[in-house]
């Protein structure tokens, strides 16, 4: 009986992780409909030469973005923790779709929150950057948005 507990426990562990890994993935490829901050403050320190970004600039959007991720940890923690959740239910008994979707309806203010937050840091971002700047960033993102 203890052989078949431990098969059958062994078998649930495996299961949680498979289901996981996907989901985890997910969340940290930013599937919750916003890129990371630090994502966005990359690409503008990427562009470093093509707009002449001082050293200073840099600096000051690496600490923008050190400070909003710091600030939305919690938040990002607790929507993580939503999906396990939602996953573990559905785990214990397949047919609880309805349980799971209300465990992930949770996420809704939590991801308005966090968009709320992105477009404050980037606003933020873009305060540091001269008018020069600023209108080279918007000639990128017309001719990225041209080829779509």
């Amino acid at each position: 009986m203890r052989r078949r507990s431990t098969i059958i426990l062994t078998s649930i562990v495996l299961v949680a992780l498979v289901v996981s890994i996907p989901v985890l993935a997910s969340i940290r490829a930013g599937a919750f409909g916003a890129r990371p901050h630090g994502a966005a403050v990359a690409m503008l320190a990427g562009l470093r030469d093509e707009i002449d970004l001082t050293d200073d600039q840099v600096i000051e959007l690496r600490h923008i973005a050190r400070a909003a991720r710091e600030r939305n940890e919690q938040t990002r923690g607790i929507m993580k923790q939503n999906v396990v959740e939602a996953a573990l239910a559905l785990l214990e008994d397949p047919s609880a779709v309805e349980q799971a979707t209300s465990i992930l309806e949770r996420n809704e203010a939590y991801k308005d929150e966090l968009r709320r937050d992105i477009l404050g840091t980037v606003a933020e971002c873009l305060e540091v950057l001269t008018p020069e700047q600023r209108e080279k960033i918007g000639d990128r993102v017309e001719m990225i948005a041209s080829r779509r």
